[in-house]
């Protein structure tokens, strides 16, 4: 369930609140396909996000119906126009004893999960 935000004037949401869908739609497909984010944490990596947009070729109007798919990042109203497309680019990095990353091979398992999402969304 997603809590809706909007402007009063526009009567739309707002922009930042597909990126709380993205990110919350995206922990649960990680923890229920990899690994829970706290335990990616806890074992010494973390995968933060280098690049992200968004964009909105339709408007979401409070009370529309919102489906939302991890890997296309596609937010639809009732009728299914793509009313917003969230992009988010990950690296897969080794956390250090100071917070600072380094460079890490990425693990075949979740190269593969993210494979198999892309060609099951195509």
């Amino acid at each position: 369930m997603f809590r809706w935000v909007i402007t009063a004037a526009a009567r739309v949401i707002y922009c930042g609140a597909t990126f709380r869908w993205h990110e919350q739609s995206f922990s649960e497909w990680l923890a229920e396909r990899f690994s829970p984010l706290s335990r990616i944490f806890d074992s010494g990596f973390a995968l933060p996000v280098v690049n992200c947009s968004a964009t909105y070729p339709a408007p979401l109007r409070q009370d529309a119906l919102v489906v939302l798919s991890s890997w296309t990042s596609s937010v639809g109203n009732s009728k299914g126009v793509i009313a917003a497309t969230v992009e988010t680019k990950h690296v897969w990095v080794e956390l250090g004893a100071n917070g600072d990353f380094s460079s890490a091979p990425f693990p075949n398992l979740l190269r593969s999960e993210l494979a198999f999402a892309k060609e099951s969304s195509t």
